[in-house]
C-alpha cells in the first residue's frame, strides 16, 4: 500500500499543470468509483515506508531514466504537500494523515415516500460531518442528473415539477468543509403516479406488504385531496376497523391496531365507488 500511494504521489508532484493536465488528489474525488483519498494515501505511507525492494527499483529507474522518486528517499516529503491543491505545508503534524479531513460519507438509508404525479419526497439520515447537502434526480432513461438542491440543511427534501408516470433515479450527496461525497451505490428508484382519477375501483388500489403484521401501506392513483372511508371487514362480515383518510400522496399506511392473524376484506370507499382488497395478517 505504501508503494502504491508513494507513486501516486509521484505523479501527483511531476505532472500536475503538465500539459494542461490535473493530478492533483481532491480529498474526496471519485475515480470510477474509487476514493482516493489523501489522508488515506498518507497513512499507507506512513505504515508501509520504502522497502530495500522498493529503494532498488527506484535506483534502477533513475540509472534508465534519470529521475527518481522523492517520496522515496525522503518518505517525510509527503507531509509538507497538501495533494487537494498541491500546496506547501509549513509545520505539518505527527503523523501528518491527521492533518486532512476524512472522507465525506455517503448519507444512508435513503429513501422515498409521499409520490404524487409530480412530487417525491427524498429522506436519508444527517451525516454528522456535513455542511448541507446535494439532491439530484433523473429521469431513468436520462444520462444526466438535475440538481434538486444544493444546500438542504436539513434530512429530507420534496422534488417537484416532475412528469407524471415517469420512472425516476435520484440520489443525496452530502457537503463537509473539505470535499463531497461519492453517488450512492444502490440505485435509488420510484415512479410517479398518473394523473389522478376520481372514480375508485379495485384496479386502482394496490396494497403492500401482504401478508403482512398488521401494517399496510395503501397505494392509489386517486386524486389528492379526496377522502376515502377505510374499513377492515373479517369473514363473518363484522366491521373490525374503519377510519378516514384524506388523501394527500400516491400512498397512505393502515395500521390494523392489533387484530387477531387471519384474512380480512380492507374496502375503500367513497361517494366515486368501492375497492375491496382481501388482506392476511400473519
Amino acid at each position: 500500500k505504501g508503494d502504491a500511494a508513494r507513486a501516486l504521489f509521484y505523479i501527483c508532484a511531476t505532472y500536475n499543470t503538465v500539459s494542461g493536465n490535473t493530478w492533483k488528489l481532491p480529498p474526496n474525488s471519485a475515480v470510477n468509483n474509487i476514493i482516493q483519498n489523501q489522508a488515506i494515501l498518507k497513512q499507507w505511507s506512513n505504515d508501509d515506508p520504502p522497502s530495500s525492494w522498493e529503494i532498488a527499483r527506484n535506483d534502477f529507474i533513475d540509472s534508465l531514466q534519470h529521475n527518481r522518486n522523492p517520496f522515496i528517499d525522503h518518505p517525510e516529503y509527503v507531509c509538507f504537500i497538501d495533494f487537494a491543491n498541491m500546496a506547501y505545508i509549513p509545520n505539518p503534524s505527527t503523523p501528518c494523515y491527521n492533518d486532512v479531513a476524512a472522507i465525506c460519507p455517503t448519507p444512508t438509508q435513503q429513501s422515498v415516500d409521499s409520490i404524487t404525479n409530480t412530487s417525491a419526497k427524498i429522506n436519508w439520515t444527517i451525516v454528522t460531518d456535513a455542511n448541507n447537502y446535494t439532491v439530484q434526480y433523473k429521469l431513468s432513461t436520462s444520462a444526466t442528473w438535475t440538481t434538486a438542491s444544493s444546500t438542504v440543511n436539513a434530512n429530507s427534501f420534496v422534488i417537484t415539477g416532475l412528469t407524471p408516470n415517469s420512472n425516476y433515479k435520484f440520489q443525496v450527496l452530502s457537503n463537509c468543509t473539505i470535499g463531497q461525497s461519492s453517488s450512492p451505490t444502490s440505485n435509488n428508484a420510484f415512479t410517479t403516479t398518473n394523473v389522478g382519477i376520481q372514480e375508485l375501483t379495485s384496479a386502482s388500489v394496490s396494497i403492500t406488504p401482504n401478508p403482512s403484521n398488521g401494517n399496510f401501506k395503501v397505494i392509489t392513483n386517486i386524486k389528492t385531496g379526496t377522502t376515502l372511508n377505510v374499513s377492515i371487514i373479517d369473514i363473518a362480515g363484522r366491521t373490525c376497523f374503519t377510519e378516514n383518510k384524506n388523501i394527500s400522496s400516491s400512498s397512505f399506511d393502515v395500521n390494523t391496531n392489533g387484530l387477531k392473524a387471519g384474512v380480512y376484506t380492507l374496502r375503500l370507499s367513497n361517494k366515486n365507488g368501492v375497492a375491496n382488497h382481501k388482506i392476511v395478517i400473519e
